[in-house]
């Protein structure tokens, strides 16, 4: 688990961390915030740090680190700090209304446990049916006076209008290559440069907090593995595409992170057919450098069917039917592409 000592820690995000610090500073938090954008550009590490300062005892700048306050939410512990998401056994994948009515509406209006304020996280509120945006949406209208509520989600159109209006809107970027190597290298502090350099370029999903309980070696073996499977996939028996989905696609979240991966390695590819010496990380270049020469006319597609299976699979649609479709698919166009050459 990541410690956050303050607004520093958020990287690649300097609007968004100017605004958190003069909201701190001035005492003027609005009790309603969104924050938006793609996965893996620091909303729930935001979410972390703006949370801390609004429960340290000692705030002025940013949290004091040293108060009891403080050292509960190093390890997320404090009573007054509420989280709601999508439970692991929620087949639907979806936040519910008996979650904001046990979790949020039955104590809103009771006093804080510990101080004078209470914050309530709900992570991934695109995820909330349309009963449990409705429910909460009746405690944004009037919050008790010393409540925040602080909700993610990757884009606003996906919460309802009266949810956005109450808000304040708050949108965080891609981050580039240098930010996402001064994350790796925090979590991280003993990684060579090159793997580094890898760890950017492949895993730009999901926040600091998700990765610290993975190794390093087990990532750089899951993007080896992948280049493989990549590789391999258009001269796989039918049966095996089906395994291999059904192996991929027991986890929305890693298969998202699968797909993802798979679309920097396609990006990867269109450099190598350019330059292979663009790639630094030896067993990829091997591994690529004949693919990418093979199917440079096709590369496009690839990406293309990559970026439909990810859109269906964030719509809810089950994993495994998607990757099943994404394989077959790849296989066609691979296909072609040898016949073409």
């Amino acid at each position: 688990m990541i410690t956050f000592t303050g607004f520093s820690d958020l990287i690649g995000q300097p609007v968004i961390k100017e605004v958190l610090e003069y909201w701190i500073q001035t005492r003027q938090t609005p009790h309603a915030i969104l924050f938006t954008g793609p996965e893996g550009t620091g909303k729930k590490t935001a979410s972390a740090i703006l949370a801390k300062a609004l429960l340290c005892k000692n705030t002025v700048e940013t949290s004091c680190n040293s108060c009891t306050a403080c050292k509960k939410m190093d390890i997320w512990g404090h009573p007054d700090f509420w989280q709601i998401s999508v439970t692991e056994n929620s087949q639907k994948r979806e936040i519910t209304i008996g979650q904001i009515r046990e979790n949020i509406l039955e104590g809103l209006f009771y006093h804080p446990f510990e101080g004078n304020v209470r914050v309530i996280l709900i992570s991934d509120a695109h995820n909330m049916n349309s009963a449990a945006a409705n429910a909460l949406l009746k405690a944004l209208e009037e919050p008790p006076a010393n409540t925040y509520f602080i909700l993610t989600a990757i884009s606003i159109s996906d919460l309802l209008p009266t949810i956005q209006s109450r808000c304040q809107k708050l949108r965080f970027i891609p981050l580039a290559g240098d930010a996402l190597e001064k994350l790796w290298a925090k979590t991280y502090p003993d990684l060579t440069a090159e793997k580094l350099r890898v760890l950017s370029v492949f895993f730009s999903r999901g926040d600091l907090q998700e990765r610290t309980d993975i190794s390093v070696q087990m990532l750089l073996d899951r993007i080896l593995f992948l280049v493989q499977r990549l590789v391999e996939i258009h001269s796989m028996p039918t049966q095996k595409k089906l395994a291999l989905a059904e192996y991929l696609g027991t986890s929305r979240e890693q298969a998202l992170r699968d797909i993802d991966i798979w679309i920097h390695l396609i990006r990867e590819a269109t450099i190598a057919s350019i330059n292979v010496a663009k790639i630094e990380f030896k067993p990829i270049v091997e591994i690529l450098k004949p693919f990418a020469k093979a199917h440079s006319k096709r590369l496009f597609q690839i990406a293309d069917a990559l970026l439909s299976a990810k859109r269906q699979i964030i719509k809810n649609t089950p994993p495994r039917l998607c990757l099943e479709k994404l394989f077959l698919t790849l296989s066609d166009v691979l296909c072609i592409s040898t016949a073409d050459n």
